[in-house]
Order: structure tokens, then C-alpha cells, then sequence
């Protein structure tokens, strides 16, 4: 397998989006029972998690989850019908690896093309301090040019001929 990694986003129709954080949101859901666990599980806050569950709701034709309030156990979600079945088209048995498998000479391809490695650290910070160096240049000039032009302004101190 290539060392490219695919994500999928899908565009819908009207206007939504579902795509590999959604779906991650929903399996933790399933894993985890609650929204509160699943947004911690996924090191997402709880408001952000239950925005992307209300969106995927509305996104469908009926709701990916529901939600029980209160109880013994305290609050409670649990993934439905529909979001089971929106997660097995989307995962790795489906869409991903479709991808995958279909485009896998055009990744092979594309990772022949990207460097092996990351810059350094190192080179990035000698391609920073040279940059630093020409801003701090271009400062230098732009100031010497606003003193001539000063003093340029004080020496020609006549009027402007009227016409």
C-alpha cells in the first residue's frame, strides 16, 4: 500500500458535508453511549460535538442519533438505523477503500513525486532567519529613503509657481 492516506469528504446536495470527523463522532458515539464521552474521546469539546450531531441530523432524512435526557444513568445517545448505515458506507469496507484500491497507482505515483522527509527544523529556521535578514534590509532602506526624502522636502522649500 502507498503511503498516501485517503480522506473522503462528501459533499451532499443540500449543502452538508459528511466525512471522516462525522463519522468518527458517530462511531465514538456507538463505542462510548454519550455525546459528553464520545466529544472526550475524541478530544473535542462537548459544544462542538453536539453541533456536528445536530447538523448530521438535519443532514438526513431522519436522525443519525438520538438522545435519552436524565435518568438513573444520567443523559444517554446512541447511534440509529440510519447512522449505522451511514457509517458502514462510508468506512473502510466502502467508499475509503474504493478510493483506495481504484486510485492506487495514482497515489503510488504521487508518492514518488513528495520528499521523503519534512524540511529539518534546522533548515526551516535558516530559511526563516534569511527571510528576517530582508525584512530587516527593506526596513533600513525604507527608512533612509523617507529621511532623503525629507530632507529633499526642506531644501526645496520655494513655493509652487502658480499657472
Amino acid at each position: 500500500m502507498t503511503s498516501v492516506h485517503v480522506s473522503i469528504r462528501l459533499n451532499l446536495a443540500n449543502g452538508n458535508r459528511i466525512g471522516p470527523g462525522k463519522i468518527a463522532l458517530l462511531e465514538a458515539i456507538r463505542t462510548e453511549g454519550s455525546i459528553t464521552a464520545a466529544a472526550r474521546h475524541l478530544v473535542m469539546s462537548y459544544r462542538r460535538a453536539w453541533l456536528l450531531v445536530q447538523e448530521m441530523n438535519n443532514t438526513l432524512h431522519q436522525p443519525a442519533v438520538t438522545t435519552t435526557q436524565g435518568g438513573a444513568n444520567g443523559s444517554s445517545a446512541a447511534v440509529t438505523a440510519v447512522g449505522e448505515e451511514v457509517i458502514e458506507l462510508y468506512s473502510t469496507n466502502s467508499i475509503e477503500e474504493l478510493a483506495r484500491t481504484s486510485a492506487h497507482k495514482e497515489f503510488q505515483a504521487i508518492t514518488e513525486l513528495v520528499r521523503r522527509e519534512a524540511i529539518s527544523i534546522a533548515a526551516q529556521q535558516r530559511m526563516l532567519a534569511r527571510h528576517l535578514k530582508r525584512i530587516e534590509i527593506a526596513r533600513q532602506l525604507n527608512s533612509k529613503l523617507k529621511r532623503t526624502s525629507a530632507r529633499m522636502l526642506k531644501v526645496t522649500k520655494e513655493p509652487e509657481p502658480r499657472i
